[in-house]
């Protein structure tokens, strides 16, 4: 799995939440949900901040802080601060 899908599936879970309360409170589609927690693809960015925008409400946290947490948990992230110490 992926960084962003695990952080998805802990974060939901923290919380007591199902792949299908997300679907509901984002408008995204399970199938979409799916692809990214299980199948690890990475959401197109529309979708990533609408589930950040999602979890910052239930969490209480602020969007900012939400939205830079899930980067940080993507492989592209991870790449671009490796290539950066360079």
């Amino acid at each position: 799995m992926n960084g962003f899908g695990e952080w998805l599936r802990e974060v939901l879970t923290s919380f007591g939440r199902s792949d299908n309360w997300l679907c509901r409170k984002s408008g995204l589609s399970h199938t979409t949900v799916t692809r990214y927690r299980v199948l690890g693809q990475q959401p197109r960015v529309d979708a990533f901040v609408a589930i950040c925008e999602v979890l910052s409400k239930e969490t209480g946290e602020h969007i900012d802080d939400v939205i830079l947490t899930a980067v940080k948990s993507t492989a592209a992230y991870k790449s671009a601060i490796r290539r950066c110490n360079r």
